[in-house]
């Protein structure tokens, strides 16, 4: 698992994003604190996803937002692009969500 570049803000997420990697996520991204500018992640490695990582993704998102920050999904793939499109239906009407870039 890589942090983002500092200097770019990009992220390559791993394979699966489940409640097995949440935690080490959510504990190297805490103790590198977050750039202070708009995030891309890159989601085209990402093969699993499960409730736990999806939520992970939305308290990132938080975090940026609060701060005056995007969030950016780079290299979607279709069935997960399918999932968080179909979480930020809620979400949408209030705040807005992580734009969606499926080709880069």
């Amino acid at each position: 698992m890589t942090l983002p570049d500092s200097a770019e803000g990009v992220w390559s997420a791993p394979e699966a994003l489940t409640i097995y990697q949440v935690r080490k996520l959510e504990a190297s991204f805490s103790s590198s604190g977050l750039p202070r500018r708009d995030w891309l992640f890159d989601l085209s490695g990402v093969t699993e996803i499960d409730s736990a990582g999806l939520q992970w993704l939305l308290a990132v998102r938080n975090r940026l937002f609060s701060a005056g920050y995007r969030l950016v999904f780079v290299n979607v793939p279709s069935t997960i692009a399918g999932i968080i499109e179909l979480i930020s239906l809620d979400i949408r009407q209030n705040e807005s969500f992580p734009e969606l870039v499926t080709n880069v």
